[in-house]
């Protein structure tokens, strides 16, 4: 196993992010590996209370469609930062946990 395929490996319930170190030079631009499209069949979920729990959102989100997976976004001590992301497997459960269906 290399070290970049520990890359967004969860470590305490936290993504651990390697990247190869590259020398920067004055024309080269910032790179983002990863997809900036549109996830329709991702909700972000924000102003939850700090004291809400990862079983919680599950049976308050699970309820429309399975959930294929949920990150409750925490600051470095784990502490929860009060939004998160529910991920449904396909873009039409998503539609319906937005439009209550």
């Amino acid at each position: 196993m290399s070290a970049l395929e520990l890359d967004r490996v969860p470590v305490l319930n936290r993504p651990c992010y390697v990247s190869e170190c590259k020398e920067k030079t004055a024309d080269s631009k910032p790179e983002f590996k990863y997809k900036l499209g549109m996830e329709s069949h991702k909700l972000f979920v924000n102003n939850l209370p700090y004291e809400t729990t990862e079983e919680q959102l599950r049976e308050m989100f699970g309820k429309i469609s399975s959930i294929k997976s949920l990150r409750m976004v925490t600051t470095k001590s784990g502490k929860f930062k009060g939004f998160g992301y529910v991920e449904y497997s396909d873009s039409n459960s998503a539609k319906r946990a937005i439009l209550g269906t």
